[in-house]
């Protein structure tokens, strides 16, 4: 059972917290605090005296603030799923470790050097595509041989994808072209079978 005390120590203001009544329980103390905003709320002295708590929660809440407001973000998407994307295709144009892109001369659009360029040219597909497949979201190239560009790029489920690959066995029957797995499931036959 909880019961006030008389208990104190020096640090009774620190932060910007003041301390208004110490809490006795036999495993821990808590203190009834007032923040420099006027919010009272309660917490463990411990997490006070090894500064691990140092206000209501604004003084975060305004640190956060600052840090977002003095920086020089231009779009406010840096953590968004299609931002990532857009930096994955860059990095798979531009490093040499990336095989099947660099070496084969994949490139991107020159436009899309600017985030808000690939924005401007996919959004809206993206955007209708994710409303459906949000979990399964991601860009492919309709033709695999040919460079990152608004005419060549479509949101696809990675099952389309896998599809869409330039190691994958392709077979034409009756004047249509896909390729095994396509086929395999068309037909409800084994792809060992065909």
């Amino acid at each position: 059972m909880w019961r006030k005390t008389q208990y104190k120590e020096k640090w009774d203001i620190c932060h910007w917290i003041t301390i208004l009544e110490w809490w006795y329980y036999p495993s821990s103390h808590k203190v009834k605090c007032k923040c420099y905003c006027g919010e009272i709320f309660y917490c463990q002295h411990t997490k006070i005296k090894n500064n691990r708590v140092k206000s209501c929660g604004c003084y975060k809440k305004e640190r956060v603030y600052s840090i977002v407001a003095n920086s020089r973000r231009t779009h406010w998407m840096s953590d968004s799923h299609i931002y990532n994307i857009w930096q994955c295709i860059k990095k798979r144009c531009k490093h040499k470790h990336y095989v099947n892109y660099y070496w084969k001369g994949i490139s991107y659009d020159k436009c899309w050097e600017s985030f808000q360029c690939f924005y401007k040219d996919m959004w809206e597909p993206y955007e209708e595509h994710f409303r459906n497949n949000w979990w399964d979201t991601s860009i492919d190239r309709i033709d695999v041989n040919w460079n990152y560009c608004k005419s060549n790029c479509r949101w696809a489920t990675w099952k389309i994808q896998n599809r869409n690959r330039s190691n994958n066995t392709m077979l034409t029957y009756n004047g249509r072209t896909m390729c095994l797995a396509e086929w395999s499931e068309e037909l409800w036959v084994s792809k060992i079978i065909l």
